[in-house]
């Protein structure tokens, strides 16, 4: 008995996480921790190190929930209870968290190295029946070197078989004849095995012209019946991992990122679009807080939102609401005036690129103005503004006047009831701040592009 689990949402899974797992009648533990039997992982991280265990309670596998509300069975609204057991059928479909998993089952017949003289008996019989191999009679074992008919008695059978040779040779190598039939056996086996599946096979042992087209029916190695499109594509169950594939989305993806992949095998392809889908949605949320934190109202002095020159918002990073519209937006539910995907994050990036530039020319001027506002000569005007006689002559006398004044002035400046320097700070880096930001948006109206580094190119 084996039950195979596969994940149908592969795009749920967790990168470098086996798709799918067979399990033999021992059972097994499934969860997060890589000692599972089975481990397995959604994107998010959800799942706890055990999530259910598989056992055998006679001769049907079951299935006992460890952890509440993660797992359901073929739809159930309600999840399975934790240590309850469920019994298994094939095809069901279960939920762990947010990966759907199909159950198979299927009932192995294990196949001896070599074959005891009974099956060889059974085989003889079988072999002289009449088949119909692409429309040519021939018997099966037609091409095969002749052998005698095992008879009734097991050794008298041996003693038949072996020709004066074997019995000169009986008292010196008494295994030679055991080597004989197991070459003789693997001979036919081989042959049975070359038959072509389809073969027609006589209702009447006596009519060839009787044959009927059975059925065919292919199973892989554990019993699991296999639809012909998927043994043409040799999907088996446990090897396909490690063929390699031309997968239909891996080819475009890669040309666009401008990489050379080498041949992958399925699993690695499906980890390898898993991660580039991570990594673009990744970028998108960064993009979509940097322009939210930036929104009119929050308490940002310069938003990003607000400097741009375009008489309407058609970049869906700058008006979403939130990551998942951004998402929609950018490449399901395209607007006529929306921007594309790689439009839009081009612009973005440009946009962030002029920011980082308006914000240093900003920030430079904004300093130069406090400076000159803090200069001796400046400071000693605004003092003489203060008393009737613009105070002392010049001399020691007006240094030491000056010298109490500026403490008096910076006591003040730190006070609760003044904010002078950074209104002024702020008012003279706004200004700048939308002076550069709108000289650099016409140069690039102009054709002069700036790259997103914040060198011109």
């Amino acid at each position: 008995m084996r039950i195979r689990l596969r994940v149908e949402n592969v795009t749920a899974v967790a990168p470098g996480r086996k798709l799918e797992a067979t399990l033999s009648q021992g059972g097994g533990t499934i969860g997060s921790d890589p000692a599972a039997d089975w481990s397995i992982q959604d994107s998010d991280g959800s799942l706890p190190l055990r999530v259910v265990t598989i056992n055998v309670v006679d001769d049907q596998f079951t299935l006992e929930a460890l952890e509440p509300e993660l797992v359901r069975i073929n739809g159930a609204r309600a999840p399975i209870e934790v240590n309850r057991p469920v019994i298994l059928r094939d095809n069901d479909k279960m939920n762990l968290g947010g990966l759907q998993v199909t159950i198979r089952l299927a009932t192995v017949t294990a196949i001896e190295d070599t074959p005891e003289l009974e099956s060889l008996v059974s085989e003889e019989s079988e072999t002289r029946d009449t088949l119909v191999v692409d429309g040519v009679s021939q018997t099966a074992s037609e091409g095969l070197d002749s052998a005698p008919a095992p008879a009734a008695d097991p050794l008298h059978s041996l003693d038949k078989t072996m020709t004066p040779e074997h019995r000169k040779n009986q008292q010196t190598d008494p295994l030679a004849v055991l080597d004989e039939l197991a070459s003789y056996a693997d001979q036919k086996l081989h042959h049975k095995r070359s038959v072509s599946p389809s073969t027609q096979q006589s209702d009447s042992r006596s009519e060839v012209n009787s044959a009927v087209t059975l059925p065919r029916i292919s199973k892989d190695s554990y019993g699991f019946e296999v639809a012909p499109d998927a043994e043409a594509a040799s999907m088996n169950a446990f090897d396909h991992d490690d063929l390699p594939v031309d997968h239909i989305a891996l080819r475009p993806l890669s040309r666009a990122l401008g990489l050379s992949v080498a041949e992958v095998d399925a699993l690695e392809s499906t980890e390898m679009l898993a991660e580039i889908g991570a990594s673009l949605r990744a970028a998108v949320e960064g993009l979509t807080r940097i322009y939210a934190r930036h929104q009119p109202g929050n308490s940002v002095r310069f938003p990003l939102t607000t400097m741009h020159l375009h008489a309407i918002e058609d970049n869906p990073l700058r008006f979403s609401r939130s990551s998942q519209e951004a998402m929609e937006s950018l490449f399901i539910r395209r607007g006529a005036v929306h921007l594309s995907a790689p439009a839009a994050i081009s612009e973005s990036l440009t946009h962030l690129s002029q920011h980082q530039d308006a914000t240093e020319a900003a920030v430079d001027e904004a300093l130069s103005a406090l400076f000159a506002a803090l200069q001796p000569k400046a400071l000693e005007r605004r003092f003489a503004a203060y008393t009737r006689d613009a105070g002392p002559r010049p001399g020691p006398e007006r240094d030491a006047w000056c010298w109490n004044m500026f403490k008096a002035y910076t006591e003040e400046l730190s006070s609760q009831r003044q904010r002078g320097l950074q209104l002024l700070f702020w008012e003279v880096f706004s200004y700048e701040y939308q002076s550069r930001m709108r000289q650099l948006a016409l140069k690039e109206d102009d054709g002069v592009t700036s790259s997103p580094t914040g060198f011109e190119e």
